[in-house]
């Protein structure tokens, strides 16, 4: 049968450190024995269980806060690191784009020299052969009476 609400609750207090995991320092039996019924040894007993809980708590409340503070400055210490490797090999990518950018921009440059010259060279080219060819027109001999175009054949080979 289960026991009234009030009981259930002041059996809580009642458990020992043993059952509880911790070592026990001499309190005598389990939570159970004979030696807790009494009222007044129960109340003594749980007060000081709960104040042994209340400081077990608080020593890890503070393992923990310590332990986060620790597992936070080892996160951001990464975090710089990581960071700065990144900022590195950005910086050192950076430097050989715009190293690459240069070259190809000289490259560039020289491409539109040579390009624009040529131009210069071709239209200089273009305009000495037009006058090479009015100038071979004006040596031409004009023959009368001779046609043009040859009908048929002019040599017989038999």
């Amino acid at each position: 049968m289960v026991p009234p609400k009030s009981q259930r609750q002041h059996e809580f207090f009642k458990t020992n450190k043993r059952e509880k995991g911790r070592p026990d320092h001499g309190g005598g039996g389990s939570a159970i024995s004979p030696s807790h019924h009494s009222e007044v040894g129960s109340d003594s007993d749980s007060t000081q269980i709960l104040g042994e809980t209340v400081e077990d708590l608080s020593l890890t409340a503070k393992r923990l806060a310590d332990m986060l503070s620790t597992l936070r400055t080892s996160l951001q210490l990464d975090f710089r690191k990581i960071s700065e490797e990144i900022r590195k090999e950005l910086g050192t990518r950076t430097s050989t784009l715009e190293e690459k950018m240069d070259e190809l921009c000289e490259n560039n440059n020289k491409m539109r020299e040579k390009l624009n010259k040529m131009e210069a060279d071709y239209q200089q080219l273009q305009e000495k052969m037009a006058d090479i060819e009015d100038r071979s027109r004006c040596n031409n001999i004009r023959v009368r009476n001779v046609p043009e175009k040859v009908q048929g054949q002019i040599f017989h080979f038999t």
